[in-house]
């Protein structure tokens, strides 16, 4: 009672906070509108996941870019007011989430609901971007919609109170981990010891989830667990990489719903319709990159149509996440710089593409500075707990914005190269990006200017993030990810008919060309 009356306490001094910084802010936009609730297990249709259309605006402050979208978020007078925005949303997320009990949890859950009451108000200015040439008249805000039904449980050691988490939620679990990484370290043991002590029968464990998820992993997997449903198995674990967390995503999602998983993805064609809303997840991430834990996102490839794309919904939202710092220090040097490359990618991508809003210029900008601060620290000294911490506080940002707007070309041009060679991610992305941060500098220069600023080092932001790439030893260049230089056309191709999503989120229009010489560039 003692602990919950102090949770409460902080909640209210967290809100109180909270107003105190936005109040210090000029210029203030209300934002209103209803929560949206998670939908029951019990439901049969699913609602659809489109985002309201939005009316593109030229920019006319710069000739260097005329077909730019103004951009659409808050300026902020400096890092400090970011990361202090960031902090507003997390501790109220933290806080409430201490107190609110099943069964709110269980209908929107008590971040969801911390996150959508941040919702109510939003106080910024516009002008005081070193640089800027637009007049304090010149911005207006843009509606936008923030959904995040996730529960955060972090901290060291959480991975043991995993059971304790679980057992409200359902008696009986699908735990689905990689190959052999999360036996050897332990990690899997310690988690099923966790729910076996709290009650929660474990009487499947799906192994073996290859680095890039296959559907014909994901379709033999479900005719396993279709063996333990109905009363079997009512929530499935995930833990380990990004791989075995989307993988766990969408074994949920075809437990309960027929046909193959591909028929929901597909890039060409009609795609089926989920009959059924898909049984409950817990991620546990064992990297600091993918931010699978906290994103509405499972990517599958389909190597047949050398494809590889995301099922995507408010439905696929894991109900809880237990994010374990000592997981991530397990890791080896190589993989601890590629997926941390991945987080940046994911926040430098959201804040340069099309459709921003305040929230999720809050949190990438927070970890734009989280990610190269912490990095080098990370793969140089691979226990230091301080700086795991970090980066995993920072992969759970960039899932949270994927949640909300998603990537860009970055990642319209990585999953063709990952789908056709089976390359790491991170790896894929840390040479495609090498062109897309020079393309940023032509055709987004202020907000390429905000993001230069919070990397080390002297030059452009491209010169910077390659530097970057240098100091953890992750410089990739085509022949190490399996790719050649006359490959580049079918992937710019692949990546217009795969990836037509994240292509339309670019900040300027691209056709397959503009694809084609980003890839260039990443050569130079």
């Amino acid at each position: 009672m003692t602990e919950r009356m102090i949770s409460l306490s902080l909640s209210f001094q967290s809100g109180f906070v909270s107003l105190l910084v936005c109040a210090g802010l000029t210029r203030s936009a209300s934002i209103t509108g209803p929560l949206v609730p998670f939908r029951q297990r019990t439901c049969t249709v699913m609602p659809s996941f489109t985002a309201a259309p939005r009316t593109p605006r030229r920019n006319d402050c710069t000739e260097a870019a005329p077909e730019r979208m103004r951009p659409r978020a808050p300026s902020f007078r400096s890092g400090g007011t970011a990361m202090l925005a960031t902090i507003m949303i997390i501790s109220s997320v933290m806080a409430i989430s201490t107190i609110v009990k099943p069964p709110v949890a269980a209908n929107l859950g008590p971040s969801g609901a911390a996150f959508s009451v941040m919702c109510f108000v939003i106080r910024m200015r516009d002008d005081t971007i070193e640089g800027s040439t637009r007049s304090r008249g010149d911005w207006r805000m843009e509606p936008f919609n923030v959904y995040f039904p996730t529960r955060i449980v972090f901290g060291e050691g959480k991975l043991k109170e995993t059971g304790d988490f679980v057992a409200p939620l359902a008696p009986s679990v699908c735990v689905v981990t990689g190959h052999a990484s999360m036996r050897k370290t332990g990690f899997l043991d310690e988690l099923l010891e966790s729910l076996e002590r709290a009650g929660v029968e474990v009487p499947l464990v799906i192994e073996g989830t290859p680095p890039n998820p296959t559907v014909e992993f994901i379709d033999d997997g479900v005719q396993r667990m279709k063996e333990f449903i109905p009363g079997g198995v009512e929530m499935v674990v995930g833990l380990g990489g990004g791989s075995s967390l989307d993988a766990a995503k969408a074994l949920a999602f075809s437990a309960v719903n027929d046909g193959s998983i591909w028929e929901y993805i597909t890039p060409t064609g009609a795609k089926r319709q989920p009959q059924r809303v898909p049984l409950p997840v817990v991620e546990i991430p064992s990297t600091s990159g993918t931010g699978s834990e906290t994103s509405c996102n499972a990517v599958i490839t389909n190597p047949a149509e050398e494809a590889k794309c995301a099922l995507s919904g408010p439905y696929l939202f894991p109900r809880l996440a237990i994010v374990d710092p000592r997981l991530p220090a397990a890791m080896p040097r190589k993989l601890t710089a590629a997926t941390g490359i991945d987080a940046w990618s994911h926040v430098f991508e959201n804040f340069t593409q099309c459709m921003n809003d305040p929230f999720t210029d809050a949190l990438n900008l927070e970890a734009l500075r989280i990610v190269p601060r912490w990095l080098p620290e990370a793969v140089e000294k691979p226990s230091d707990m301080e700086a795991r911490s970090h980066l995993t506080v920072a992969s759970m940002m960039g899932g949270m914005v994927l949640g909300v707007s998603g990537a860009h070309v970055g990642h319209a041009l990585e999953h063709p190269i990952s789908a056709l060679t089976n390359c790491p991610h991170g790896e894929g992305l840390a040479f495609v990006l090498k062109g897309v941060t020079a393309w940023i500098e032509k055709v987004l220069p202020e907000r390429a200017a905000m993001v230069e600023a919070t990397l080390p080092g002297d030059g452009t932001l491209s010169r910077r993030y390659r530097s970057l790439l240098r100091r953890i030893d992750c410089d990739v260049m085509p022949e190490d990810v399996g790719l050649e230089e006359a490959h580049f056309d079918k992937i710019a191709a692949l990546a217009m008919k795969t990836m037509a999503g994240a292509v339309k989120r670019a900040p300027v229009t691209v056709d397959e060309k503009t694809l084609r010489d980003i890839l260039d560039m990443s050569m130079e």
